[in-house]
């Protein structure tokens, strides 16, 4: 029965329904939401009321620009934040 409500809940949040919660409390305006049926990440800023998907330079961003220490829940050990692909433009 549990496996059927886990099948579940991924089909859920493959249509965009996530159980999001706080994954961690980054500073008094931002924070870092997850999902743990699915194991995605998020950045959430209240300033711009933005919520984008947590990878690379996210994680610079706060961990080495801000110098904030980045705590990942047990689940998220095993997959690593999303790698960016630097995009080059031609003049």
């Amino acid at each position: 029965m549990y496996k059927i409500i886990l099948f579940l809940r991924r089909i859920l949040c493959t249509i965009g329904y996530h159980r999001y919660i706080v994954a961690q409390e980054l500073t008094n305006r931002s924070r870092r939401i997850a999902c743990p049926y699915c194991h995605k990440s998020w950045g959430m800023n209240d300033d711009v009321r933005a919520v984008i998907p947590w990878d690379y330079e996210l994680a610079d961003l706060y961990n080495n620009m801000l110098g904030i220490e980045l705590k990942y829940l047990p689940w998220e050990q095993s997959q690593p934040p999303i790698k960016t692909v630097k995009r080059q433009f031609n003049d």
